[in-house]
This record gives C-alpha cells, structure tokens and sequence, in this order.
C-alpha cells in the first residue's frame, strides 16, 4: 500500500491497534491529518469490530473499504475480497477428500476462487461521492 501511495502521489498514515478501545485514537488520527479514506486490513479481531469500525468511519465521514464484501452490507462503503462462506466450502471439500483416503501431501493447493466486490451506494451518497458507471458494472453486489 506504501508503495502505492507514492506512486499516486498520496499521504498514507497508518493506524496500528490491538483492542477495540483503540479505536478513538485512531479516528483522532484520522480528523487530525484530515483523511479521506479508511482501509481495513483482515484480521480476525478487526472481523470481530468490524460494525464499531464502520460507525466511527460513518462519524468522521471516512470513505471506507473492507477485505470481506459483507462490510458493505453492514454499512461500509465498499467491500472488496473473498466470500468467507466460499472459503469455508472449499475447506471443507479438502478435509472431504481427506477422510475419503486422500493424503494432504497430494492435494493441490486452492486458494480462492474469486474475489467479490459490494458497493453500498446510500453510504457514497451520505459521502457526496459519485461512483462510476464502470465500477458499478463490475460490482458483484450494489445496495441500495
């Protein structure tokens, strides 16, 4: 993402915590450098505040983009990643062929198949943002 920002010409701050009452002190952050945008890295404890995280971006007015396309249902801006329910199928399909007799050591590695974006178009509204034609096209999911 550093890498990124450069390249676009964009200051990137980041905000590192470990427990949900961390959360104040890195919306401060964000009013204090006057941020436009949030991104949430996966983590299973920011799974775990995911809505809390999404009302303080509402609070301050933050675009925001998630990796799992249900945070768009849940109120972000955008959510773009892998269907955790689709993961939990191919898991279970490998430890299928596991105790059908197959070695683990024989299984071909799958990672996700696709990725899913969810574009929630009352929050770019709240946010006075006009999305693209194009990137509406190529959403998966748009909510109204």
């Amino acid at each position: 993402m550093e890498e990124g920002a450069v390249r676009l010409g964009i200051e990137l701050h980041t905000s590192w915590f470990d427990a949900a009452t961390d959360l104040p002190a890195a919306l401060a952050l964000a009013r204090r450098v006057k941020a436009v945008g949030l991104y949430q890295h996966v983590g299973s404890f920011l799974a775990s505040i995911n809505r809390q995280l999404i009302g303080l971006a509402t609070e301050a007015r933050l675009a925001d983009m998630y990796e799992w396309p249900h945070a768009a249902r849940q109120g972000g801006l955008m959510g773009y990643g892998t269907d955790p329910l689709e993961l939990t199928r191919q898991l279970y399909a490998q430890v299928w062929r596991i105790l059908q007799g197959a070695s683990p050591a024989s299984l071909p590695f799958e990672g996700p198949m696709r990725v899913h974006l969810a574009l929630n178009m009352a929050r770019a509204r709240f946010l006075g943002l006009r999305v693209p034609g194009t990137l509406l096209a190529r959403a998966d999911k748009v909510i109204e």
